[in-house]
C-alpha cells in the first residue's frame, strides 16, 4: 500500500481488519498486490485493487465485466485511463471521501474559523482532574468499562458495526499497533479516542468514545497532541452518506479529501 502511494484508510489493513465482519471482506493477496472483494454491497463489488500497475492490470482483467470498484482514488482514475480509456463509467462517491485534517491548527485553533472548537476544548481542558494518558496493557481494562458503559448512553445512535468495528480494534490493540489516550475528570475515566498511523505523517482516528457528549473536542486535542511529532495530517475516515456524520466532520474544519469514486468496468459507451 505505501509502495503504491495509497495513504489513505480504506486500503490500509488494520481498517480492513476492523471492518471485515460488518463489510463481508475477503482479500486476493499477491507479491506485487492486492484485491478486496466486499460482499455487504453485493455480488461483484471490489475495492480499486491496489499495487503495481501490473497487479491492477491483471487483477482487473480477471473481473466479472459487471463488476463494480469502490474506493477509487485520483492515481486509480489516471490508471483506467491509460488501461481502458473509454471502457468504463466513474462517479464521484461522495459518501466515501475521507475528511482531512491539518493537525497543528487543529491544535492550535487559531482565529474565528476555529473559535467554537477552541472554546470546547478550553472547557473540557479545565474541568477538575482532566487528564490524559497513553493506552496500554495496564488501563486496557479500564477502556473496556468504559465502552461498556458507552453504549449505555441515551445520545448514543451507533450502529452495531462501528460497535463491532471498535471491539475488534480493543481485542487487538497491541497486535494492530494501535494508539489512543485515556481520559479522566475528578470522577474517573471519562473517555477514550483511539487510531492507526497510516504512514510516518497521517495517523487515522477511530471512533471517539465519551461519557458525557461535551469532551469529544478535548479527547481529539489529547489525542492530536499524544500523537508522534512527525504527524501533519488526521484522516478521520468517510462520513457514508450520513447526514449528522457529515455535519459533525465538517464542524471539524477540515482542510480537504482524499475522493473516492465508484468505477464500472462494463462498457457503458
Amino acid at each position: 500500500r505505501l509502495a503504491a502511494n495509497k495513504i489513505c484508510a480504506s486500503h490500509a489493513f488494520t481498517s480492513m481488519f476492523l471492518w471485515k465482519e460488518a463489510m463481508q471482506l475477503s482479500i486476493w493477496l499477491e507479491p506485487d498486490g492486492y484485491l478486496v472483494q466486499q460482499g455487504s454491497r453485493g455480488e461483484n463489488h471490489y475495492f480499486f485493487p491496489c499495487g503495481t500497475d501490473d497487479a491492477k492490470a491483471r487483477m482487473l482483467s480477471m473481473l466479472p465485466p459487471d463488476a463494480v470498484l469502490h474506493y477509487a482514488d485520483a492515481q486509480d482514475l489516471a490508471f483506467m485511463e491509460q488501461w481502458r480509456s473509454g471502457k468504463y463509467s466513474a462517479q464521484p462517491a461522495r459518501g466515501d471521501w475521507e475528511y482531512l485534517y491539518d493537525r497543528q491548527a487543529q491544535l492550535e485553533l487559531p482565529g474565528t474559523r476555529y473559535g467554537k472548537i477552541r472554546r470546547k476544548v478550553n472547557h473540557v481542558r479545565s474541568l477538575p482532574g482532566w487528564k490524559a494518558q497513553p493506552i496500554d496493557a495496564q488501563n486496557l481494562p479500564l477502556v473496556y468499562e468504559l465502552e461498556s458503559e458507552w453504549h449505555k448512553l441515551s445520545y448514543n445512535r451507533i450502529g452495531a458495526a462501528d460497535g463491532q468495528a471498535v471491539a475488534t480494534a480493543l481485542k487487538y490493540f497491541q497486535e494492530l499497533a494501535l494508539f489512543g489516550i485515556l481520559a479522566f475528570t475528578d470522577n474517573g475515566p471519562t473517555g477514550y479516542f483511539l487510531g492507526a498511523y497510516l504512514d510516518e505523517n497521517t495517523f487515522c482516528g477511530i471512533a471517539p468514545r465519551a461519557l458525557d457528549s461535551t469532551h469529544f473536542a478535548g479527547l481529539r486535542w489529547e489525542l492530536y497532541h499524544s500523537l508522534s511529532p512527525t504527524v501533519h495530517t488526521i484522516n478521520l475516515e468517510e462520513d457514508m452518506d450520513l447526514d449528522g456524520l457529515r455535519q459533525n466532520k465538517t464542524e471539524l474544519r477540515p482542510i480537504g479529501f482524499y475522493e473516492m469514486w465508484d468505477i464500472q468496468l462494463s462498457d457503458t459507451h
